[in-house]
């Protein structure tokens, strides 16, 4: 996640999008006030038709309901030819939760909470422990005895 400090101070948000066809999605930092209390200032602010989203410690998102990563994984698997069953997809916060329920295989990590973790059919190591990858190297090895066996 981009630090907040590395991130430009955009002090009129129209002004920014100016060119722009449509605000998808946008990105709240603040240097003192954490995710979750800038959750609990900004959720009354917004509009119907938009979600408030918990992005870890330094970040909220916020974007048109119904829009989210599960959304968006529905749209590519209808246009691979792809059924929810056959996908696994990794998630570590709330706007990680419509992912997580939607596809066949979901995996919570390890430094994710315990709401977060009660979604996933699985539970890999932390961010940190490079998680995804030794949880990928274990279901390749997996294979590989049965395939040898």
């Amino acid at each position: 996640m981009p630090s907040p400090t590395n991130m430009p101070v955009t002090p009129d948000v129209l002004v920014a999008s100016e060119g722009a066809a449509v605000v998808v999605k946008l990105f709240v930092f603040h240097p003192t006030i954490d995710a979750h209390e800038l959750m609990v200032h900004l959720a009354p602010h917004v509009s119907d038709g938009f979600e408030v989203f918990h992005m870890g410690a330094e970040a909220v998102e916020i974007g048109a309901a119904g829009i989210d990563k599960a959304s968006g994984l529905q749209w590519l698997c209808a246009h691979l030819g792809i059924e929810a069953h056959e996908v696994m997809a990794f998630g570590d916060n709330t706007n990680d939760h419509s992912m997580l329920v939607w596809v066949g295989r979901s995996v919570a990590m390890g430094n994710s909470s315990p709401a977060t973790q009660a979604l996933a059919t699985d539970v890999a190591l932390s961010n940190a422990d490079d998680g995804v990858a030794v949880f990928i190297e274990q279901l390749l090895e997996a294979h590989r005895r049965r395939v040898d066996a």
